[in-house]
């Protein structure tokens, strides 16, 4: 049974007398308080089920709606629409259907980033998927209207009207491009442009933009420094040595004094190169080596990582001519 506006008046009084409550409203009073809206068009352009609704112009809290469903099936159907189920997304542009088979998305796109211009932020991280797999998973049931013999589709969510190819324009999904004039009923090009320029402003969807690094309030401070361990490189394989900046004066570094023994390093390349960077400015403070040939700390280890060895060669000394002390 199909009602009208007042046949809903009549049944909204009779349910107000049936349960001895004041009525929600009287035949008099509706012009001044309320506004009645029916809506039985086959045009669907903004999603909008079959209904009559009833809803307050003052803002109140009346809503009522009655579904018709019937109506609503015949409208889809009379604008040449069919009902089919979605059986997979295959990328961001293109829905395999139960029936309909491969159908692309009508008026809107997802950029492919080998044949696009388009930029994707660093920031966007979602897969070309993503979107519509949110709006119709597999197993959701559609009214599709297709055009072309490469089929371009406009796609109806069953359960609520959604216009889904609008959807992904509004939501920064996806980028308009142009559709049939038979589609143009369905999906304005005027407001396709409009809702992706807002999208890209807000920064919506693939329009997402990196938040602009904030600066640090820390301050690195460093004090210049006037020396330069540096490799000589020789007959032994190479040494380090200290060597002061040019142009800056000659201050040596800080005495440590005698505060490491052979006892503190692990391998010989540890003590060599400590013996190495102060002996130039204090001697051998750590009395590394005993027998002063240039060698401290010859009974450590060699050092397992291969590009910090370094021989245990005695100075003014031909390495052809060690014997297996230094060496090893």
């Amino acid at each position: 049974m199909k009602l009208n506006p007042i046949s809903l008046v009549r049944l909204l009084i009779s349910v107000s007398v049936f349960e001895k409550c004041q009525p929600l409203m009287t035949p008099d009073s509706i012009p001044m308080n309320y506004a009645f809206v029916q809506i039985l068009s086959t045009n669907i352009i903004q999603s909008t089920p079959s209904s009559t609704s009833t809803s307050a112009i003052d803002g109140g809290s009346l809503l009522v709606s009655l579904n018709n469903a019937n109506a609503r099936v015949a409208n889809y159907q009379k604008d040449g629409f069919q009902k089919d189920t979605v059986m997979r997304i295959l990328d961001g542009n293109t829905i395999k259907l139960q029936k309909g088979g491969l159908v692309s998305i009508a008026g809107a796109r997802f950029p492919i980033a080998s044949s696009s211009n388009f930029q994707f932020s660093e920031c966007y991280t979602y897969g070309p998927t993503y979107k519509l797999r949110q709006l119709v998973p597999a197993k959701t049931e559609v009214w599709v209207k297709t055009s072309g013999s490469k089929p371009q589709a406009i796609i109806f969510r069953q359960k609520d009207s959604l216009n889904v190819n609008q959807e992904l324009v509004k939501s920064g999904f996806a980028k308009v491009k142009p559709i049939s004039s038979e589609f143009e009923a369905y999906l304005d090009p005027l407001k396709l442009k409009s809702w992706e320029a807002e999208a890209n402003r807000l920064g919506l969807g693939i329009f997402k933009q990196c938040d602009a690094s904030v600066e640090s309030s820390f301050v690195a401070e460093f004090e210049p420094l006037e020396y330069d361990v540096v490799t000589q490189w020789g007959n032994d394989g190479g040494k380090q040595i200290v060597k002061q900046k040019e142009s800056t004066a000659i201050v040596p570094p800080r005495n440590p004094g005698d505060v490491r023994g052979c006892s503190d390093f692990e391998t010989y390349e540890d003590a060599l190169s400590w013996f190495e960077y102060y002996k130039p400015f204090y001697g051998d403070i750590g009395k590394l080596d005993r027998n002063g040939d240039g060698v401290p700390c010859p009974g450590l280890p060699h050092t397992s990582i291969r590009e910090k060895y370094r021989m245990k060669k005695p100075l003014n000394q031909d390495p052809s001519t060690l014997t297996g002390r230094e060496t090893r």
